[in-house]
This record gives structure tokens, sequence and C-alpha cells, in this order.
């Protein structure tokens, strides 16, 4: 008879999917194969098509506490034979839209099993859910928590007319189309954008999403710890292809006075130049409060997929009297002047909102 496996893992908290693969490492007598499957499925249909293959199932169950009432989720570990077992997530199982997420499957051995697991994933075909068309509708949007978690809000920018070349100096312009190239041939990578508050860097993720065709997502700093931070931030955004992250008023959260500032640098890094940047295709856009290159992190500066690092500078003598003229505004400018320094001063009962 094989010994039983002895493991030694120092572990800090419940993880149901740790214990799962533990479990299937004991059942098995060694280490298990694993597939990890990230759509989402229609919950009853899925139900149906796992009864015929599951023998037993285990369940755990957490209550989150609502305002009108509990949200239930379900961990559900199925044996589906002696050497193979699919665990699955049932989210806010009492509601009528609750769905499946994350199914995984542990087998003992990849040749005998891959078979089995590959007629159920053609079975669960029919119960995919797809998330793409309701998505599309917007390419530029929010995060935020919702009853199943993190969700994506649509979000407009309010401000800049059609003339978007009056808005920028030429060089920063003539960068950001660059950028928009580059992007649009990398799978993944970092993009770093700087300049004085005021200068137009938020405003111009309106003009980029219009120009690429994925989906952009922006973070909140308040949610750094709910996504960044997060090891089940990559699962949400491997259901949207190549997605592009936006991350603002980084100033604030990648200093050395912010105690977290290190491990948020980490793990964005490790997510577009590290380990888990094979397994995800991502892009990031971080906004840099500042007229010194140099107070941005010098980690982000040395990363190995930097694509291109864009400076917003203030418009010249000439390009401030322009666009004053272009907004209605019989004000004249003499020296270097911030976008909303002249958007504010325009001669016009309503000003223009630049930014988020």
């Amino acid at each position: 008879m094989p010994k039983e496996p002895k493991i030694n893992i120092n572990i800090n908290k419940d993880d149901s999917e740790l214990n799962d693969f533990l479990h299937c490492w004991g059942k098995f007598g060694s280490r298990p194969n694993k597939l990890i499957i990230y759509n989402s499925f229609i919950k009853d249909e899925f139900i149906t098509v796992i009864s015929e293959y599951s023998k037993e199932k285990n369940v755990f169950t957490e209550v989150v506490p609502a305002d009108e009432s509990n949200i239930v989720n379900d961990k559900v570990l199925a044996m589906i034979s002696e050497n193979l077992y699919l665990s699955y997530l049932v989210l806010d199982r009492n509601n009528e839209n609750s769905f499946i997420h994350e199914i995984t499957f542990f087998f003992k051995d990849y040749e005998s099993e891959i078979k089995n697991v590959n007629d159920i994933l053609e079975k669960l075909d029919d119960c995919v859910i797809d998330f793409q068309e309701e998505s599309s509708q917007t390419k530029l949007n929010t995060i935020t928590i919702g009853a199943s978690g993190l969700e994506i809000e649509p979000l407009q920018l309010k401000g800049l007319d059609s003339e978007i070349d009056m808005y920028y100096n030429e060089l920063t312009l003539k960068s950001v189309n660059k950028l928009i190239k580059t992007i649009k041939k990398s799978d993944k990578g970092l993009s770093i954008f700087f300049g004085p508050r005021g200068s137009g860097k938020t405003s111009i993720l309106t003009n980029i999403s219009d120009k690429l065709d994925r989906i952009i997502i922006f973070i909140p700093n308040n949610l750094i710890e709910s996504t960044i931070n997060n090891p089940e931030f990559k699962k949400f955004l491997m259901k949207h292809p190549k997605p592009v992250i936006v991350l603002d008023d980084c100033e604030v959260i990648f200093n050395d006075v912010y105690y977290k500032s290190n491990v948020v640098v980490n793990n964005l890094l490790q997510m577009i130049d590290g380990f888990l940047s094979d397994s995800i295709d991502l892009n990031v856009i971080a906004i840099f409060n500042t007229d010194d290159e140099s107070d941005i992190d010098q980690s982000l500066l040395e990363c190995n997929n930097l694509l291109d690092v864009v400076e917003f500078e203030r418009l010249d003598e000439e390009e401030s009297n322009d666009l004053s003229i272009h907004l209605g505004s019989k004000k004249k400018y003499k020296n270097k002047t911030k976008l909303i320094d002249i958007i504010k001063k325009r001669n016009c009962a309503e000003d223009k909102k630049v930014g988020f």
C-alpha cells in the first residue's frame, strides 16, 4: 500500500481552493493536475449537465450580509470519478440571476482523464454566459463592487470637443497617437502619463478609447485593495479580452509616505511584467500629477514592458491663445498655460469639466 503523502504547509487563513487541491492530492496519492476554466455559466443548465457525472459533492457556503437580503455563495467540490474532481462557484445562489463561475478540474493522470474533461466541457458550451455584448456597449468604464463582487459601469467624461488638437501641446498629442498605435500591437504593457494637474491627462482617455478596440477600466484609488492587491482580480480581468486599466493620481499611492506603495507596485508589475503576465494580456495606464519625471517610482520606469512615458506639457503662448479663441474667450496669454486655466477663464456661462 502506498504511503500517504506528507505535506508541510503553513496556512494562515481558510483557502477553499487550496483545500480542494490538498484534498485531491490526498485522494490521488500524488500531486493533482489542474485545469481552470474562467467562463461563467447559467446555473440551472450547468447543474443539469454536472448532475449526469457527479457521484458525490461537498459544499462550502458563505453568507454575505446585504441591505435587503443576505448574499449566499457556494463553493462546490464534486467527485466525477476516483481520479477526477470538479470544483465551481455558485454566486448569489438565491438570486434568479445566479450563475456558475470559475470551474476547476483536478485529475490524477492527464492522458487518461483529459477525454472525460473535454466531454464535460463540450456539453457545458451551451451553458456559457456571453458577457461580451453587455461590456461592448461602452469601451470606457469604471469599476465598482456589486452584489456579485467586482462589476464595471459605463464612465462618461465631459469636456473636450472634436477639435482635440486644439487642447494639447503638439508634441504631447503626437506622443499619445504613437502610444495608441503601440498599444494596438501590444498584448501587454505599461504606459505612464505625467504632467501638472489640469493638463488634460484623464480627458485624453475619451480620445484613446475611441481609437482602441478594447475595453478601458478606470480603477478608483479606494478600490486598490479590492483589485490590484487582490489575487482574484486577475480572474475578473480574464472576462474581458486584452483590457486596459487606468490608475489616476498615482503620485498618491506610489510614494514613500504611502506604506503599501511597494506592495501595489509589485502586484502591478507582476500582472504586466512578471510571472502572472504569462497568463493574461493586460495594458496599464498610470497617471501621475507631477512636473518632474523623477517623482515617478523608479520600479515602474524600469519595467521590461514599459511602452512609453508621455509628458503632458503646458500650452505655449500661441497654443494658449489659439485655444482661447476656439473657446470664444477674449483673454490673451503671454506665458505657457495649463489647459484647465484656459478652459476655466472662458467667457462662457458654463465651464467645461476636465477629468473624471
